[in-house]
């Protein structure tokens, strides 16, 4: 139970740290971006990490 509840929670919120790490290092275009999945939930989180 601990693992699979627990290492969902570890990379969501690894997600939400990646976001703000392009938030804080990209461009405008980029922040932007980022905040709107940031603001959103997990499943917007991942998408933005995962497009191309």
């Amino acid at each position: 139970m601990f693992i699979s509840t627990g290492l969902d929670g570890a990379m969501e919120m690894n997600g939400r740290v990646t976001l703000q790490q392009m938030i804080a290092t990209g461009g405008p275009a980029t922040e932007q971006a980022a905040n709107t999945a940031l603001s959103g939930d997990i499943a917007q989180v991942r998408q933005f990490l995962t497009a191309n």
